[in-house]
């Protein structure tokens, strides 16, 4: 497996510019094959004032070589409906990728790193996937 390719779980961390606290998030993404598009979701832990503990939101994006760009748009279900702007670049050897968000005039930092599943956990995260339509 190529090691740039997006596809897998993240665990990861964005920062606010203004010193806020980061806040955790899983993302679960997959990359098309020959095309650099990806698709997924990513959960987080709810810290805008609302009712819902966790936060959902779906993922599209491009990578080409190293360098990727996603939107984030939160689902609207779980307090946050609006559409967060990343940019960045994955590692050579794919462990962790790093970059910038953006959103209405507020920027920040994020970085993520890939989890390690086994080859039957892997398989099962892309069946998952592929069967939820992501890719199509």
């Amino acid at each position: 497996m190529d090691p740039l390719r997006m596809t897998g779980a993240w665990f990861g961390q964005y920062f606010y510019a203004d010193g806020r606290a980061p806040v955790r998030f899983i993302a679960n993404l997959a990359e098309e094959d020959g095309g650099g598009g990806f698709a997924g979701e990513v959960s987080e832990p709810n810290h805008i004032a609302g009712t819902a503990p966790t936060l959902h939101a779906i993922v599209r994006g491009s990578r080409s070589g190293t360098a990727f760009r996603f939107t984030k748009q939160y689902d609207g279900e779980s307090d946050a409906a609006h559409a967060v702007g990343y940019r960045g670049a994955i590692e050579a050897d794919g462990a962790e990728a790093a970059g910038e968000w953006a959103l209405a005039g507020e920027r920040g930092r994020f970085r993520m790193t890939r989890a390690v599943l086994t080859n039957e956990e892997q398989a099962a995260e892309l069946a998952v996937t592929r069967g939820a339509g992501t890719l199509r």
